[in-house]
Order: C-alpha cells, then structure tokens, then sequence
C-alpha cells in the first residue's frame, strides 16, 4: 500500500530479531527500490548476502537490478557469485544468461542457457 514508513520500521525490527532470514532483507531491498532508494537498496543486499551468503534470490534480485541499470559488469559479478554460492537454483542460471547475452556474448549466454535446461528441463 506504499506506507514505506511503517513497512520501514517492521523490516528493521524483523531483519534485527532474525539477520539471517535472506528473504525479509531481499524484501526489504525491493521496497527501497520501488521507493526509488537504490543505494539503501544495494547495502540492504550487500547485509544479505553477509549474513545469508546462500540466498539465491538476493544475488538474483540485484544482479537484476544492476542489469536494469546498465551495470552489466557488477550485474555479471554477482550472478557468478550467486552462481558459485547457490549453483542449485535455475533462475540465477537465467539472469546469467542475459547479463552474457547483454554483454554482446550471445555464444556464452547460449552455453549458460543449454545448461540451465539440461539441469533444470522443468
């Protein structure tokens, strides 16, 4: 509903009582980009990854982000290090497939792609 003071104030008391809970700080990180706070956004995701390195969706989530903004070369950082981390989880196979294929290394992103389908056919 866009009350990002009060959501503000329960991602604060949820991310102090559970710091390891990866999905409350991804959260918390969307909210502030709707909210147009990018760089409160990224150093909630930079906690995230401190304090739940195998959280897939957040290296999922900025990777995407960066990649909206342009940053294809952060973006490609952390779907690697997503990738590294978490290799288990498709859709970080995906983002590092388009962060390649927006890099102009279309025969890449087709190899990360083949892969992720051959692991991941559902």
């Amino acid at each position: 509903m866009s009350n990002y003071e009060i959501a503000r104030e329960l991602f604060r008391s949820g991310v102090s009582k559970c710091p390891t809970h990866g999905a409350l700080w991804q959260a918390y990180a969307l909210m502030e980009i709707d909210d147009g706070n990018l760089e409160t956004a990224r150093s909630l995701f930079i906690e995230s990854i401190k304090h739940c390195p195998y959280h897939a969706q957040t290296y999922q989530a900025w990777a995407l982000l960066e990649l909206k903004l342009g940053n294809f070369a952060r973006s490609k950082t952390l779907a690697s290090l997503g990738l590294k981390r978490v290799p288990n989880h498709p859709a970080l196979w995906t983002v590092s497939g388009i962060v390649e294929e927006k890099l102009g290394n279309v025969t890449r992103a087709r190899q990360i792609l083949s892969t992720a389908i051959k692991l991941y056919p559902r």
